[in-house]
């Protein structure tokens, strides 16, 4: 019996758990081998395409060699050129067919003049396909001698305006007059270089976001032959101002408020309105003191203040009380202090932008007076218009809650006078009495009129005397049916000017 125990148990065969764990064995040494097999395949994938890339950017490199030395460029860059700074490459019959081509064309500078020397072409070709992804690149230094004439190198440096640290990064464009555009960027020492510019006039942009920049280097900007033209500009990273607006200790909603800065860099105004915090928040401004304007939505209710900002990248900030309305009168008179009354009286402010203010025009009373109320704070501009009267403008600030009279003198016109005399037309020339006349001050032609006055000439002597005529050039003709042609007179201030006209009837 045990013998034939000991002969089953010989003959049983393989467990389960000995056959899974043979298997698993045979699946990890399989995953091993397929993983080396898949990396060998890739591996050569990757190398042919690697080797194309790099046969790609070999003949870029030859194509520009064979160049013209001064088509050895950018198209929009500097050196300028013929060259494209991008470009797409197609390829048949391997896993990438697709290749980006990137050229970069800089100047090579002399160490001691800083001039342009020679160039360096570097070509850059990538891929990015599927799971194939990467980059090769090839370098080399081209040398030659330019043919352009009248040319000369501009170099400009942009600096921090707190720190005084080179920029890098920021976007110089250069336009010679009668040249192409050429785009380069700062460098990591700050500099933008441009070799072998048109001479003359040159217009240049520079744009570094983030960063404010002062134009005023850059206004005349003349490149001189065979030289180098230095620049440097300064930059300011942006600033902001915040001011908050309150009328008894409450926010103003809507109100308007206007900042001037009081600096070289930026004297225009720069208008915001306030939100329901009462605030106005202003971005992208110089560090400066600025005077600081504020009217309340309703027009009527002003204050004024400053603020200061420090520096780049910084707050400066105030808060603007409002005062109620003021009071503007115009006092209008002749120089010897005669009221002129009916005449009219434009206001527009509180600055040149504003049109007429509520009111306006007015016209003065028997005493000369023109009031206007109510108005905020600010600067007014006032005309003033009278018949037979010389115009005249002046000029007021408002304080808030105030009252201020502005005398307005405007000289009376020497008026000038017309003797007509009418003749018949035919010899020899009778005069014709009891003639209606018309004069008229021509508007567009001889024969458009306007502000016409009936006349008629006496029918002992056929004359009448025209008088009271401000100076200026006139028309006369005869009307109520008497035909004749019409003639002209200038008439002069104190001057008594005579003409005579021709009737046919």
């Amino acid at each position: 019996m045990r013998a034939w125990r000991r002969a089953l148990s010989a003959d049983r065969g393989f467990t389960v758990v000995e056959v899974v764990g043979a298997t698993a064995v045979l699946l990890i040494v399989a995953t091993g081998v397929m993983g080396a097999l898949q990396f060998a395949t890739w591996s050569a994938a990757n190398s042919s395409v690697r080797d194309r890339a790099m046969t790609i950017a070999n003949q870029h490199i030859e194509q520009a060699r064979n160049l013209p030395y001064d088509d050895v460029g950018l198209t929009s860059g500097d050196p300028h050129g013929v060259i494209p700074p991008q470009e797409s490459v197609a390829t048949s019959g391997g896993p990438v067919t697709s290749y980006l081509v990137t050229t970069t064309v800089t100047w090579v500078r002399d160490p001691v003049s800083r001039r342009a020397k020679y160039k360096s072409v570097t070509i850059g070709v990538s891929w990015n396909q599927g799971i194939q992804s990467g980059r090769v690149s090839v370098a080399t230094s081209i040398f030659g001698k330019s043919n352009l004439i009248n040319a000369g190198d501009l170099l400009l440096t942009l600096l921090d305006r707190d720190t005084a640290a080179r920029l890098s990064g920021a976007v110089v464009t250069a336009t010679p007059a009668g040249g192409d555009v050429r785009v380069v960027s700062t460098d990591e020492t700050g500099e933008a270089f441009f070799g072998y510019l048109p001479t003359g006039q040159c217009a240049v942009d520079v744009w570094k976001d983030g960063y404010l920049v002062d134009t005023s280097s850059l206004a005349t900007v003349t490149i001189a032959a065979d030289a180098l033209t230095e620049l440097t500009v300064i930059a300011q990273r942006y600033s902001q101002a915040i001011v908050t607006v309150l009328q008894q200790g409450s926010p103003v909603r809507n109100a308007v408020v206007r900042i001037q800065g009081q600096g070289p860099e930026d004297t225009s105004v720069h208008v915001g309105r306030t939100g329901d915090n009462g605030t106005a928040v202003f971005d992208g401004l110089w560090a400066d003191t600025y005077a600081v304007t504020a009217v309340s939505p309703d027009g009527v209710s002003s204050g004024t203040g400053s603020l200061t900002i420090d520096r780049g990248n910084s707050t400066g900030q105030t808060t603007i009380a409002l005062r109620g309305p003021s009071r503007l009168i115009v006092s209008v008179a002749e120089p010897d202090g005669t009221a002129v009354a009916n005449a009219t009286v434009e206001v527009h402010g509180p600055d040149s932008q504003t049109a007429n203010v509520a009111g306006s025009p007015g016209t003065t009373d028997g005493s000369g007076l023109c009031a206007f109320y109510p108005l905020a704070a600010g600067h007014y501009y006032i005309s003033v218009s009278a018949p037979n009267h010389e115009s005249a403008t002046a000029e007021t600030d408002l304080a808030p809650e105030t009252t201020v009279t502005v005398p307005v003198s405007i000289a009376e016109v020497s008026l000038g006078e017309v003797l007509v005399t009418t003749v018949r037309w035919w010899w020899p020339n009778p005069l014709r009495g009891g003639v209606p006349l018309c004069i008229y001050q021509p508007k567009y032609s001889p024969y458009t009129y306007y502000d016409a006055t009936s006349w008629r000439t006496s029918t002992t002597d056929a004359t009448v005397l025209i008088t009271g005529l401000a100076p200026g050039t006139y028309w006369i003709k005869p009307t109520g049916g008497v035909n004749g042609s019409p003639v002209s007179v200038i008439v002069v201030a104190g001057v008594r000017k005579s003409v005579t006209l021709r009737v046919t009837n």
